[in-house]
């Protein structure tokens, strides 16, 4: 009979220091695995943004022909298109052109639409959009107003106020002087959308 056998004690005594490692590097493999799995998703993030970064490197800009001159009327054609207003022009700040590169020039304009409601400017954007591809905008900030209708009291509920809103836009366009420019495409800006809080 061995000494294992006559006393248990020792048994379990030699087992536990056995079971200790064993979870121990069965942890550390659980940690190992999962190390390797958020570096292989990074590799792959990495990779991802390198190949985007040498696309767009190798991507001409594209730009439109010079946009013509008076934008405040142009604003004011699509928004009569678009069914509204023109006095929803409140403001209209061009500014000055600059370069962008060797080839290309940047006009823009800021202006200000009040008050509107959403699906109006929706409306507006929408015809924008398509009556002068040559203008992209880049920018959009909404600040919520109300505006009472006549003869309603501060009392009274809001469902008898029009919901309107101001709406600050910033447009652009990427233009080049020289007779071999690109063919004619509205430059893709990334546009942004602020919404203050009243």
């Amino acid at each position: 009979m061995t000494l294992a056998m006559k006393h248990p004690a020792l048994l379990l005594l030699a087992l536990v220091p056995c079971v200790a490692l064993a979870a121990w590097a069965g942890q550390r493999a659980l940690t190992a695995h999962d190390r390797l799995n958020a570096a292989q998703h990074h590799h792959e993030s990495v990779t991802k943004s390198v190949a985007l970064i040498d696309q767009l490197r190798n991507t001409t800009p594209s730009a439109s022909p010079k946009p013509p001159p008076n934008v405040s009327g142009q604003v004011g054609d699509a928004l009569v298109e678009a069914g509204l207003a023109p006095a929803l022009l409140t403001n209209l700040a061009p500014e000055a052109e600059t370069s962008v590169g060797p080839r290309y020039r940047r006009q823009a304009a800021r202006l200000t639409l009040e008050p509107i409601t959403l699906p109006d400017l929706g409306r507006f954007l929408k015809v924008w959009r398509s009556t002068r591809p040559e203008w992209t905008v880049a920018s959009i900030t909404v600040s919520p107003q109300i505006v009472r209708q006549p003869g309603s009291s501060q009392s009274e509920s809001a469902d008898t106020t029009a919901r309107t809103v101001r709406v600050n836009l910033l447009i652009e366009c990427l233009y080049t002087n020289q007779s071999t420019a690109v063919p004619s495409a509205s430059l893709n800006t990334s546009s942004s959308l602020k919404v203050a809080t009243p």
